[in-house]
Formats: C-alpha cells, structure tokens, sequence
C-alpha cells in the first residue's frame, strides 16, 4: 500500500475524529514506553509514516531512528524532523540494523499492511537487546465494532479503499512467543462505530472504555489492540 505523505501528515495534524483510532494508538504507545526508555538507548520506529511517533519517542530522550519501505516518506519525514530523528528506507521483514542494537522497536498500524507478521517478529527479536521493548498495534478480528464500520464502508461504496489484516489476539500473542518476545500486557481501545467523518460514541467516551488486559485476551466490541512486548532474555 502506497499512500501520499502529506496527506498521511494531515491525518496527524487534522485531528478528526474519523482518524481517531490510528492517532489513539500512538498515544498509547508513546505513554507505555515513556516508562521504558532510558536516555540514548536507540529505539526504531518500523513503518514510521511521516515520523510522527518517532519524533515522540525522541523528545523523550531516545536515539530514534525511522524506517519505511516508501522512499516517499522517509524523505518527507527527514524534512519535518531534520534534526531529532534519523531516517531511512527498509522493509519489515529486513531491518538492516546489527544484532542486539536495540532497546526499543514500535510499529504502530503496520501489522495491518503486512501479509503475515512473522517475518517482521523474526527482525524485532533479532534486533532487540536482551529486554527490549516491542510496541504494536493491530485490528481486532473479533471487533462487532469495527464489522459494523466495514459493512457501512462497504454500503458507501468505497471501491479504492486499502484493505488491512485483522489479528485474533491470542494468535498474535502466540505468534510473538514463537519469535521468542514475551507478550507483557495488552490494551484493547477504539471502542466506537465510525459514521462517515464521525465516530460514535466521541473520542471521550471511547477513552472511557479502554482496558488493560492480559495478552491474548478477547474482546468483542474493542476495534483495535496494543501488545507491549519484550525480548527474552533481559
């Protein structure tokens, strides 16, 4: 999936409601790994966009540097954040960065564009040190919620509409296992219908709504997860 970055820059800036579930996941993450960062540990934001979150992640001290496979955006990116983050162009499931290099990778909405996250889990536990810290996110397969927005989606008529991959979350807590992370807790959120440029309830209510939850646990109604990880070992 291609998308242009200055339209991607607006749905950080714009801060509608329609976005709200993609902006709350970067929020979620820059609060949990707040506690985890320790100053010039170097962190790696995977599918950083336009560096948003890797800009977050700088002014909390690490040593942040964004990767993206679309050249588009890594040049977009060193443009807005010229001197806190470095940028560079690289695929999920090949992270050109030395064994062990790592405190921190977070890849907030980039399980959904990948066909299958083992490749990129593979990456993440090679390049994390011992107890490094992984941060994603991903769609709730099992969200009435978030079915309820696609068959609205789908009445509309969206024909060019990128599709993503929804995760069953005990599968993806086991698919970190595997790649030998240690799933630590999970948050589920999102919980709200879009409708059109809205979402119901608003951004307030669906904050209410959040949960902390062992990694694994479903929900039904909650549109997307967050898994805080880390590598075995630390």
């Amino acid at each position: 999936m291609r998308f242009d970055p200055e339209e991607w820059a607006r749905v950080h800036d714009a801060r509608e409601d329609r976005h709200f579930a993609f902006r709350r996941g970067l929020e979620l993450c820059v609060e949990a790994c707040a506690e985890r960062i320790r100053p010039g540990d170097l962190w790696a934001d995977v599918g950083t966009g336009t560096g948003h979150l890797a800009g977050a992640l700088a002014a909390l001290g690490a040593r942040v540097i964004g990767l993206d496979r679309d050249p588009r955006m890594a040049f977009y990116a060193r443009g807005r954040w010229p001197r806190a983050v470095a940028f560079a162009v690289a695929d999920a499931s090949g992270l050109a960065l030395p064994d062990a290099s790592c405190g921190g990778i977070v890849a907030i909405s980039l399980l959904g564009c990948l066909p299958s996250p083992a490749g990129f889990l593979a990456e993440a536990a090679r390049v994390l040190s011992p107890g490094g810290t992984l941060c994603i996110s991903a769609m709730n397969r099992h969200s009435l919620l978030l079915a309820v927005s696609k068959a609205s989606s789908w009445r509309r008529g969206r024909p060019g509409a990128p599709r993503y991959t929804a995760y069953d979350p005990a599968a993806l807590a086991g698919a970190l296992r595997h790649a030998g992370l240690v799933p630590e807790r999970q948050v589920l959120y999102a919980h709200f219908v879009a409708a059109g440029s809205r979402i119901v309830p608003g951004a307030a209510a669906a904050r209410r709504r959040e949960r902390t939850t062992p990694p694994g646990a479903r929900d039904p109604w909650a549109r997307q997860l967050l898994i805080l990880a880390r590598r075995a070992g630390g």
